[in-house]
């Protein structure tokens, strides 16, 4: 029989989280114990057992403002969502565990949440539950460019734009160097409004001391002749990839190529380590797609599920405080999408 509990970080061994992380298709990066303590602290989950193995858990972290509960995706995690163990079989039987999961899992969200949205792992592959009941199911799209072809090749198929970027780089002099503060990135993002408060920038910078903890991490600046930081962006390492965390451009010298060459020493640098794929996280924002486009990685497709309680005046001041921050023509990091 199947049962669900809403478990407090307090409540959940860190071991067992980080060991069923490891094993489920949509575990990943974003929900490692590690990386929840920096980017939602105070996290929970509902967990579904049966009898005492876990099934599947969904991690949130509640929030009250004005009164109102809500549980949102954090400003640095691309996706969270449900993750299921491992299942094996037949195709209609494991549809229908899953079903049955779901259901017992929707059922243990707390009442309190009135805005309930997350975006789910590209591995989740089965929502219906959620449509059921009454949640709202929206396609997004990430990038992620493989790394297993040698190095001129992935150059060869990179955009006439961005070899054109590259030109301006080694025109104008740039290089890129190794960054060891982060305090340098999270200052620029909060300047540049690509975090929102002190509250994300200090997420940005607890994440960076986790992963220099669990050495899970490279930063990287372009500078230029003067050494003045251009374009500096946090790449975080997930056993064989890395994945584009955060960046700040600045917009005076933009037009020089700097984004391009830090995406560049990105991939060598990914190379040099033995990874085998850079994760873009992708933007729903035309401007900045088209500048990943360009390195030309393959689409991932995954969804955002949302179920909104909120009346419609609390409803404008939610759709105000997710706007995205407008992004400079060669591209950037997005960090206020909700």
């Amino acid at each position: 029989m199947l049962t669900a509990k809403f478990l407090l970080q307090d409540q959940i061994s860190e071991s067992r989280w980080d060991d069923f992380v490891d094993t489920s298709a949509e575990g990943g990066l974003f929900a490692r114990s590690w990386y929840m303590h920096a980017v939602m602290p105070g996290w929970a989950a509902v967990v579904v057992l049966e009898e005492d193995r876990w099934q599947a858990v969904m991690p949130m972290r509640i929030c009250f403002k004005y009164g109102i509960g809500y549980a949102l995706q954090p400003t640095f995690s691309q996706y969270l969502g449900v993750l299921f163990a491992p299942m094996a079989g037949k195709n209609n039987r494991i549809v229908h565990k899953k079903r049955e999961i779901l259901q017992v899992l929707i059922a243990a969200i707390p009442t309190e949440i009135r805005l309930f949205s997350y975006n789910f792992s590209p591995a989740f592959d089965y929502f219906l539950p959620f449509e059921h009941k009454g949640f709202k199911i929206k396609p997004r799209m990430s990038l992620t460019l493989s790394l297993e072809r040698p190095l001129d090749r992935i150059l060869g198929d990179f955009s006439t734009s961005i070899l054109n970027h590259l030109k301006k780089a080694q025109q104008h002099r740039l290089i890129c160097r190794e960054g060891t503060a982060i305090r340098t990135l999270s200052e620029r993002m909060l300047r540049y409004g690509f975090i929102r408060n002190r509250t994300e920038q200090q997420e940005l910078e607890s994440l960076w001391q986790q992963a220099v903890r669990y050495k899970k991490r490279f930063l990287l600046e372009v500078t230029g002749e003067s050494g003045t930081i251009q374009c500096s962006g946090l790449f975080l390492i997930e056993k064989d990839k890395a994945v584009f965390v955060a960046s700040a451009l600045d917009r005076d010298t933009r037009q020089y190529g700097s984004n391009s060459l830090l995406v560049l020493e990105a991939i060598k640098k990914c190379k040099t380590l033995g990874l085998k794929e850079l994760d873009f996280k992708g933007s729903m924002l035309s401007g900045v797609e088209k500048f990943f486009l360009g390195f030309n990685p393959r689409q991932v497709l995954y969804f955002n599920i949302t179920l909104n309680r909120l009346n419609l005046v609390e409803n404008m001041v939610y759709n105000f405080l997710k706007k995205p921050v407008k992004m400079p023509p060669e591209g950037g990091l997005p960090m206020r999408q909700i």
